[in-house]
């Protein structure tokens, strides 16, 4: 634990209650460099908040520049973050992570990584896209484990159970045995690889998917995937066009092949038969993820869009289609929009294709 990060980081004003306690609990796990890499279960654990808000929490804390993710992966899977808290917009402080980040640049020689905006149809702000950091850092297999002295401050009464090793003798005539507190981010023990999140982007893939068995082994075949954005763009549209196929249509759907097979023998790019009409029929009995509220939160957090303050719905559903890529949303929005005579249909067919439509209704 690094007091000074504790410190800096409690006189940061996050704008969010929830990111503010996920930011604490970084920070209380941030070592000297301003680097942490606790499991999502320590976390749960140390805010009492519950999973799937930590993981959004962590994503916003990324997209305004709090938090980047390092690149790098510990545990004894290598699939734990290492996360390394800084200021926004890079401004220079005495005391905090940009002192830090200055020291571990020197020490290994890399550079820091930025946060890109996308482009916005709107002047109100900009699109909170994916961050990209490939950052390297040097580290020892199983992390740095702070020593517990004499002086250290006591733990809680929740301890976990850890073997003893082997230790020197300090020639004190007491052993040194440190005992871990529960959910310790260090750890690199099963409970923490377990304890790792699902893949962004799962259960709207699932919800899309007409086959609704061995669930298990879809999530395991969609975690060593590990799409990008754009892969489940193109995993979605192609799911609400292979719906149509006779093969998947015919039998009331027992030709439809498992999700873990579909996603091992990357059935996306196969290609698809001459349906006529039929196609459209096929997109249309898709998941439908833009006509509802739920469908567009939970597109945006699997594509790592972040809702505006006071955003309206509409506009929140368009930066979400422009994220998602082509396909039937974004013609069912400027169809809509259309229909409804929104003054804004050219602006937002100008941010969807580039150009404006040709052909004004």
């Amino acid at each position: 634990m690094s007091m000074e990060a504790l410190t800096w980081a409690r006189k940061q004003c996050v704008g969010n209650s929830r990111a503010k306690a996920v930011f604490m609990a970084l920070a209380d796990f941030a070592s000297e460099d301003f680097c942490a890499f606790p499991s999502i279960a320590a976390v749960v654990e140390y805010t009492e908040l519950d999973r799937k808000t930590i993981i959004k929490q962590i994503e916003f804390l990324i997209a305004a520049g709090f938090v980047v993710d390092t690149a790098e992966r510990r545990g004894s899977t290598r699939q734990i973050p290492v996360y390394r808290l800084q200021s926004p917009e890079r401004q220079k402080v005495t005391i905090g992570p940009a002192a830090a980040a200055e020291q571990f640049q020197s020490r290994n020689g890399s550079d820091i990584g930025t946060v890109p905006n996308d482009d916005d149809f709107s002047t109100n702000g900009t699109d909170l896209g994916t961050l990209k950091e490939s950052q390297e850092r040097n580290s020892s297999e199983g992390g740095t484990v702070p020593t517990l002295t004499g002086n250290s401050s006591n733990f809680d009464g929740k301890q976990s159970q850890v073997s003893q090793e082997t230790v020197p003798s300090l020639g004190h005539g007491t052993p040194n045995n440190p005992i871990e507190p529960k959910g310790n981010p260090q750890r690199t023990g099963k409970r923490s690889a377990k304890a790792e999140k699902m893949a962004p982007g799962f259960d709207v893939f699932w919800e899309a998917y007409p086959r609704k068995q061995n669930k298990a082994d879809a999530e395991k075949a969609w975690q060593k995937l590990a799409p990008t954005p754009e892969l489940l763009a193109e995993i979605l549209k192609a799911v609400g066009e292979q719906r149509a196929w006779p093969e998947w249509r015919e039998a009331g759907g027992k030709y439809v092949p498992h999700a873990a097979t579909w996603l091992n023998g990357q059935r996306w790019t196969d290609q698809a038969q001459p349906l006529g009409t039929e196609t459209s029929e096929g997109e249309q009995s898709a998941s439908g993820w833009w006509r509802s509220s739920s469908g567009v939160q939970g597109m945006a957090d699997a594509l790592g869009v972040v809702r505006k303050h006071a955003e309206e719905d509409w506009r929140f559903r368009v930066r979400v289609a422009k994220k998602a890529g082509e396909g039937l949303w974004r013609q069912e929005i400027l169809a809509d929009m259309l229909r409804t005579k929104n003054s804004a249909y050219p602006a937002v067919h100008e941010y969807f294709y580039g150009h404006p439509p040709e052909v004004m209704a």
